[in-house]
């Protein structure tokens, strides 16, 4: 009797998942495709609106399931070859049962055919067909746990007699005809084989496994995600726990309390408490500093839950690019006025600028809010956030505050540059500029690399003069512009044309990549050029996140 083999090698197995992956991934993209969604606060998405939705939501759930499907791939497949690999040891380890009879005849009759026997609900079995050698009939069939295989009847639908049946094959179709002997009820069944017909071919398959399937790196970083997310769903729960317990607290305790331990952040401040622990009231976590300023009368109590209402310092520098020394001079000059939370009565601890105290001056926080920006790179999309001054006219979109009057020295590069009326596509701001633009720098004095040609006509110009610039170069100079035609420093000599070429647009102005400037600032290796090295490096780390 020929072995019947179940376990094939483990490449079978991976194929089989992968397949299974493809298929399933397939059918998510098709559940999100041409699907109507309802109106959003009485408003109608159009056509492409729905399409792009759907391919948002499909790529967002797709994130998971290819996830997911790479987690449980070498389960599942070890699960398989385990099972299958039981199926052969219980194939391989059946004995036939002996001492089996003919039934016409009565002579023993020998197995001729071992084959695998599996019904639903029920335990795999092994099953031997047995024939007489005078060709008697009918064979018989036996489990090897003893049980008899017997045929069940076919009941006629008319009558309900035993039907009779009879098979013929001609190697291409097998026909059961069913007769009742007792009405003639007839019935008949056909079944093509297909043994030379070729599998169906999938043209995308390949294509969609790599797009479904998850390589290694890509499983491992899904796996490193999913552990951060269940981190951080822990860490939740944790905190719902213990701000459920200080909600309790507050009842027995309404005019606030101490809460012990360190590392709590002050919601005015923002520092970390230390050992001597933090305060907490109606208001939220505030550190014993501010809570003793609150109590003296120096702030209101409200800010603590009302953030919008207000800037710190940090929020001034980072949402008008300002530096200390400025801000400090405005609050000296009583430009601004600015709330002091002393240190238990002394020095300063902080200083926060409310916008009730300064109506007519500081516009609400919404308003230059950093923005976030998405690009594709190498397959993947990246996200980074930029300052709001790069998406608008800072002069018309703060138009009706005052503080916009005080900005020049931040956005008149804007200004300032535009004023040259520069033709497009022949220059790109240098040196400081890209710096400025992305908030992390004032600028005195604005460079621009030109091609020859607008460096000839400018020379020509009345107000510009030709002086030595780096390394005795000629530029030319006017007011607080310095106009080069080369951008050299050292082993860099980048072309001017592709630099101009790869410039950075904002608000409609070319800017030298931050990445550029780095190679520039690397070869010119002052101590002010590396520290501002460190700053780039360290604002397009956080901005350029997958």
């Amino acid at each position: 009797m020929e072995k019947e083999k179940h376990l094939k090698n483990k490449q079978h197995y991976i194929d089989l998942y992968d397949r299974h992956t493809v298929e399933e991934c397939r059918r998510t993209e098709a559940m999100f495709q041409d699907k109507e969604l309802p109106p959003y606060e009485g408003r109608e998405f159009t056509k492409e609106e729905t399409i792009q939705m759907g391919a948002n939501f499909a790529k967002f759930y797709l994130h998971f399931q290819t996830g997911e499907r790479y987690l449980g791939k070498e389960k599942t497949i070890r699960e398989w070859m385990d099972a299958d690999q039981k199926k052969d040891e219980l194939y391989e380890s059946a004995q036939a049962p002996e001492g089996i009879r003919c039934l016409t005849c009565r002579n023993l009759l020998k197995p001729t055919l071992k084959e695998f026997w599996s019904e639903h609900g029920k335990p795999d079995r092994i099953l031997f067909m047995y024939e007489c050698q005078n060709k008697c009939l009918p064979h018989r069939a036996f489990f090897s746990d003893g049980e008899e295989w017997r045929r069940k009847l076919d009941p006629c639908p008319q009558c309900g007699a035993n039907l009779n049946h009879e098979m013929t094959d001609d190697g291409k179709k097998m026909v059961t005809t069913y007769t009742c002997p007792k009405c003639k009820y007839t019935k008949t069944d056909e079944y093509e084989w297909n043994f030379n017909k070729s599998e169906s071919i999938d043209e995308n398959f390949a294509k969609d496994r790599d797009r479904f399937c998850l390589t290694d790196a890509d499983g491992k970083e899904y796996q490193l995600e999913k552990w951060n997310m269940e981190g951080m769903a822990k860490l939740l729960e944790e905190f719902k726990e213990e701000e459920k317990a200080r909600e309790e607290k507050l009842k027995v305790s309404p005019k606030g309390f101490i809460l012990e331990g360190a590392g709590r952040n002050c919601a005015i401040c923002g520092g970390s408490s230390g050992e001597e622990g933090s305060w907490y009231d109606e208001y939220g976590v505030k550190c014993l500093v501010c809570q003793k300023a609150i109590d003296d009368g120096e702030i209101p109590a409200s800010l603590a839950k009302d953030e919008e209402g207000w800037y710190s310092e940090f929020d001034m520098r980072h949402s008008f690019n300002l530096k200390t020394s400025t801000l400090n001079k405005w609050v000296r000059d009583g430009i601004i006025k600015a709330r002091t939370v002393s240190h238990y009565g002394k020095g300063v601890h902080a200083q926060l600028f409310l916008i009730e105290d300064n109506k007519d001056f500081l516009p609400p926080k919404k308003l230059v809010e950093y923005q976030s920006v998405q690009e594709v790179k190498d397959g993947k999309t990246w996200h980074r956030s930029e300052p709001w001054w790069k998406f608008v006219d800072p002069k018309k979109h703060l138009k009706d505050y005052k503080i916009i009057n005080h900005l020049r020295v931040t956005y008149g590069i804007f200004e300032e540059v535009k004023s040259l009326n520069l033709p497009a596509g022949k220059y790109v701001v240098v040196g400081s500029g890209p710096m400025v633009v992305k908030g992390l720098r004032e600028f005195n004095d604005i460079d621009i690399l030109v091609n020859e040609d607008v460096f000839e006509k400018l020379s020509k110009e009345p107000g510009w003069k030709l002086s030595k610039g780096e390394a005795g170069r000629k530029v030319l100079k006017k007011d607080i512009f310095e106009i080069d035609k080369i951008f050299w420093c050292k082993d860099y000599q980048p072309d001017t044309n592709e630099l101009i070429k790869n410039a950075e647009m904002i608000n409609g102005i070319p800017f030298l990549p931050l990445s550029e400037l780095i190679k520039f600032k690397e070869q010119l290796g002052r101590r002010k050029d590396l520290q501002d090295i460190k700053l780039i490096n360290s604002y397009l780390k956080i901005n350029s996140k997958p």
